[in-house]
């Protein structure tokens, strides 16, 4: 088989270069649910002094459409493989020699240049906010497929992280959108339910087609108990509304209308608390916890007759052992008292044991007063601010790989619903640990991203295993074409685990991009 490459390059609808024998090093990625890339060089110098130089007017911008195939096997074909933008020139000289390299992005480009502002829907159909996003930036809408799944999202980021939004987005227990998607060489945007093909792929296996190979397993980016905080709450309802959460350990407790009553004990002891429900802690100090709350107010109150009252606030963190605190003395008695207390270091809190504002998972309350039995009152009881929660485990998982954390802040998240939704999302993605497969192959372009396909290395105890092709490069050098794929066992992970120091670093700068538009991860 002989293999063949061609680049055509456009300004607008212009054909400008059609490309063959001065090819070198061409290079194609194209990656699912993201951008892929290209590269390729050309030699610029057309000879003898004087003649000029070649493809010097190709510029930033216009558009390359490349096509790989056999010649001995099939005629050129007439729809390229790839088509994106050129967003980087590069003239260099080597060896005596001045070449021009070009470098840019598939036209799925402007879904990462493109930002979706301050929108916001609510009990929309999936797919008509798909539609939406490609009606904006004039992708076509053909290859959309119908979801009347009902989405409530509000978004202020780029297209490419609103679509991985929606394409992994929580309904219920029941329902989840899983769609994969990319834009194809015709511009229309593709989204569809996973996988995007089955039939008509190929079967890779050693001894067969499998040229090397390189398989990953890891544990490192499992996750199976996250913790999502949203925006800030408008919280209209007091702790002390009911009894719930609520536990009387001194005392007798009961709901008298909105007020917590304690009844002393024989001893003038009243001792009760109540959870930090439904969050499993709070943070009181926000450099040490970004989901802090700042204060803590309520009011209070003492039945008369009594001598020598007292009444102190524990917060427990993160038990009874250690805890920070407060008392107060002296107060009148058949009087409603309010209070609000800072948290954190700058409030005026006495320590017990080695307590820390990182999460505090109990509000104590104890009382005490002489001479006769009495009531005890608290109402309006808050903490503020608080964010939107919600929360995701798996026990499975964490049976077999241990308790693997994962806290995640963004304040796009406008109901506590919506929390629980991104917390489920995240989990059903990441409570399993990815088996990756790279490998090489001949040149292949049946080979797509979106396929689910089987793969036998049995050496790695692969045998006819599904996996879905997440990334394929196809690289064209000194007429030699191969084609490298990345796969992820079949299921719904679509984030490779990292396979080397660059593609490390590159997880790390999109954390960094999520941390700059507001998002918080602790892992």
């Amino acid at each position: 088989m002989i293999p063949k490459c061609k680049v055509e390059t456009y300004t607008g609808a212009t054909l400008d270069h059609t490309i063959t024998d001065d090819l070198t090093n061409v290079h194609v990625r194209m990656v699912l649910n993201g951008v892929g890339t290209f590269t390729f060089a050309v030699p610029v110098f057309k000879g003898t002094t004087g003649q000029g130089y070649n493809y010097t007017d190709i510029v930033l911008n216009d558009t390359v459409k490349i096509y790989f195939w056999y010649d001995d096997v099939e005629n050129a074909p007439t729809t390229p493989n790839f088509a994106g933008k050129i967003c980087k020139i590069s003239g260099i000289m080597a060896q005596g020699k001045f070449y021009r390299v070009f470098e840019g992005k598939c036209l799925g480009e402007v879904l990462e240049r493109r930002l979706k502002r301050n929108k916001g829907w609510q009990n929309t159909a999936a797919s008509t906010i798909v539609t939406e996003l490609a009606n904006d930036l004039g992708l076509g809408t053909s290859d959309i497929e119908t979801d009347t799944s009902q989405v409530s999202l509000s978004v202020a980021q780029t297209y490419l992280d609103v679509l991985k939004d929606i394409s992994d987005y929580w309904v219920d227990a029941t329902t989840q959108i899983k769609k994969d998607f990319y834009v194809d060489v015709d511009n229309d945007l593709v989204w569809k339910s996973r996988p995007i093909r089955s039939t008509g792929v190929e079967t890779l296996s050693i001894g067969e087609n499998i040229q090397s190979y390189d398989v990953i397993r890891s544990i490192l980016p499992v996750k199976n108990k996250i913790y999502v905080y949203g925006d800030y709450a408008f919280q209209d309802y007091y702790w002390t509304d009911s009894l719930t959460h609520w536990t009387a350990v001194q005392g007798t407790m009961s709901q008298e209308g909105i007020s917590i009553k304690m009844d002393s004990d024989a001893e003038g002891d009243t001792e009760f608390y109540r959870t930090t429900n439904p969050y499993p802690f709070i943070g009181g100090y926000k450099p040490v916890n970004p989901a802090s709350a700042n204060t803590l107010s309520f009011q209070y109150q003492m039945s008369p007759g009594v001598t020598n009252q007292s009444f102190t606030v524990r917060l427990e963190a993160p038990d009874s052992s250690n805890y920070f605190y407060q008392t107060f003395t002296g107060f009148s008695l058949n009087d409603w008292h309010a209070e609000s207390l800072t948290l954190g270091p700058s409030g005026n809190w006495s320590s017990s044991g080695s307590p820390s504002w990182t999460a505090i998972y109990k509000l104590r309350f104890i009382t005490y007063a002489e001479s006769a039995s009495y009531s005890f009152y608290l109402k309006e009881l808050k903490v503020t601010p608080l964010r939107l929660y919600g929360a995701a485990e798996n026990s499975a998982s964490q049976n077999s790989y241990g308790v693997r954390e994962l806290q995640v802040t963004d304040s796009l998240l406008q109901s506590d619903s919506l929390c629980e939704k991104r917390a489920e999302t995240l989990l059903y993605q990441l409570k399993d640990p990815p088996v990756r497969v790279d490998l090489t192959i001949n040149g292949n372009t049946n080979v797509k991203i979106g396929d689910r396909l089987s793969l036998t290395i049995p050496a790695e105890n692969i045998s006819a295993q599904n996996f879905d092709v997440l990334a394929v490069e196809h690289n064209f050098v000194n007429d030699k074409f191969t084609t490298k794929a990345s796969l992820v066992s079949a299921g719904d992970i679509r984030q490779l685990p990292s396979g080397s120091p660059l593609e490390t670093v590159a997880s790390h700068l999109q954390t960094q991009k999520k941390v700059a538009r507001g998002i918080q991860l602790v892992k």
